[in-house]
């Protein structure tokens, strides 16, 4: 009869205390997040607004996640941002739409780097057209500022779902099979129909071939399927006989073309936007988050490029962002938020942007660069700009005693049984990305 799992009582804030912020920091950043969104809403029981989820997870991400945004409040509310504002904004955060959730904290997020960068910050009103963000620079220059979110694609979300089906087969085969550390890597050339994808029947073949510890493979016209058994972790004793232990990765290439064209419409549509309101002597910049999948700097080169052929006259600067989960150090160094910036000026603006002028940003939490890390999947570095899908799971006996911790690897879930206690104990884990940065 499998054992009951146990979560483990976590402790907010205490992944954060490697850091180089303090404790005081830490806490009076997640007042700020608790004050914006009232303790009694955050705390509802069955709440699953993504803002209470956050509030409700432990481990490392949650807990920077929540430190970012808190701290993007009291930045703003120190530099006079009235609690009117927040509330016009927590209005449009508390939707039901996910666009609404992700665009007005992003607003938010993008005012804080400004603010802190030195920047004077005003936060216009949720209804109000044409851009959100009035901004003054040391310099007195006022910058119109337009924030966009490009959220996960279609095309992402179809790759994604169609990948949970064949994983959920993969696990149902290593089940019915007993196989503890089954492992399947598929490599798609391109987005194939569903049934072209790996079937029951070529994963029941796959996984009964790779039980004499040689890894198959599988080829077919549209992918490439590796199966095989990894071991398990040094420090542990065995795999649990309770609880699965397997590996599922699967890669497909981006849609390039789809995904850098809805980086250009939003674009397109903040410089319709603009287009009432620009005026001599005001700078027009639209701020854009890029999908993690895709590197920043084809975001940069296609602007670029649209820029050189004379289009969005009104827009006089681009900043794309992007956060990110990584691993330093080629994925074997420490984990961190990394925070990517890429700015694209507009020659053929109507306000061009002065070379004597530049905008300040910092970043309350983690590392910053000017380029998208190299994709890591399980700890292992990859080429750039694929869709991935990735399903982990170390389930393991450990000796009496020993110390017992989660994976460090973004993505990788882990239980641990100890010696002979009647339950399995699921460690915090490291997701491959942040809820709603």
């Amino acid at each position: 009869m499998p054992r009951s799992i146990i979560d483990l009582n976590y402790r907010r804030g205490v992944a954060l205390r490697s850091t180089n912020l303090s404790q005081r920091d830490i806490l009076n950043a997640y007042g700020a997040y608790q004050w914006w969104l009232s303790k009694n809403w955050l705390n509802e029981e069955g709440g699953n607004h993504p803002g209470q989820i956050l509030w409700r997870t432990g481990g490392w991400a949650a807990d920077s996640e929540l430190y970012i945004i808190g701290a993007a409040i009291r930045e703003l509310h120190r530099n006079g941002t009235k609690r009117a504002a927040f509330e016009a904004k927590k209005r449009e955060f508390l939707s039901e739409q996910r666009g609404n959730q992700t665009g007005y904290l992003f607003e938010l997020l993008v005012a804080q780097l400004l603010s802190a960068g030195g920047n004077s910050v005003t936060l216009r009103h949720a209804s109000a057209e044409g851009y959100d963000l009035d901004v003054l620079t040391p310099d007195g220059v006022p910058i119109q500022v337009s924030c966009k979110v490009a959220e996960p694609s279609e095309h992402h979300k179809r790759f994604f779902d169609a990948n949970y089906r064949v994983s959920g087969r993969f696990k149902e085969v290593c089940q019915a099979q007993r196989v503890q550390g089954g492992a399947c890597i598929l490599q798609y050339a391109s987005y194939p129909p569903e049934d072209k994808r790996p079937t029951r029947k070529v994963l029941e073949q796959c996984v009964a071939a790779s039980r004499l510890n040689q890894p198959v493979g599988y080829t077919s016209d549209l992918y490439v399927a590796t199966v095989g058994r990894l071991p398990h972790p040094a420090f542990a004793q065995s795999f649990s006989s309770d609880y699965l232990s397997y590996t599922f990765i699967a890669m497909q290439p981006v849609d390039q073309k789809a995904e850098l064209t809805r980086v250009v419409d939003r674009v397109k549509k903040a410089n319709r936007l603009f287009r009432p309101y620009t005026t001599e002597g005001k700078l027009n910049l639209t701020v854009i988050r890029v999908p993690t999948y895709l590197s920043i700097e084809s975001a940069r080169e296609r602007l670029e490029q649209k820029f050189g052929g004379g289009d969005f006259s009104n827009t006089s600067a681009v900043l794309l962002l992007q956060s990110m989960i990584t691993k330093g150090d080629g994925g074997q160094g420490p984990v961190a938020s990394y925070h990517a910036y890429q700015y694209v000026i507009n020659p053929g603006a109507l306000s061009s942007w002065p070379t004597s002028t530049s905008l300040n940003l910092v970043q309350p939490l983690g590392y910053t660069g000017t380029r998208s890390p190299q994709a890591q999947i399980a700890g292992q570095t990859i080429q750039d700009n694929f869709y991935v899908y990735m399903d982990i799971v170390e389930s393991i006996i450990v000796p009496a005693g020993t110390p017992m911790f989660g994976s460090d690897v973004p993505g990788v879930r882990r239980l641990i049984q100890s010696g002979d206690l009647g339950f399995a104990m699921e460690m915090p884990s490291i997701p491959m990305e942040f809820s709603l940065l």
